[in-house]
């Protein structure tokens, strides 16, 4: 969750989130291929800092799963929401390829947030 002054919010994704902490359940899972947008609403980085110091990340950046509706609905609150952009082709950079790879051969974990829940 995130504001981003980009066109989509599709561009904020576009090399990951690997290289923000998180949590190690989510290693080799935050390339841009891996990520899903589910909302998009209309706000500032105001409102980020709102919801942040409301409910802050579990870890990092980062919630767990199991927060999504208490967040959303805090959301829909603050802030209106917009349809969600189509999703582009999102070509990522070579270091992001070179260490998406290191990535998935140094941990080679399960597609899963179970483990965030």
């Amino acid at each position: 969750m995130g504001y981003t002054g980009q066109s989509s919010a599709w561009y904020r994704v576009v090399n990951g989130f690997w290289t923000n902490d998180h949590p190690e359940q989510l290693c080799g899972q935050l390339g841009a291929e891996d990520l899903e947008l589910l909302y998009v609403f209309e706000g500032d980085r105001r409102v980020e800092a709102a919801l942040k110091s409301i409910h802050p990340p579990d870890h990092g950046e980062f919630y767990r799963r199991g927060r999504l509706e208490e967040l959303v609905g805090l959301m829909r609150h603050l802030a209106d929401s917009r349809p969600l952009p189509p999703r582009p082709c999102l070509i990522p950079t070579s270091a992001w390829r070179a260490a998406v790879v290191a990535t998935i051969l140094a941990h080679l974990v399960a597609r899963s947030f179970d483990g965030l829940t």
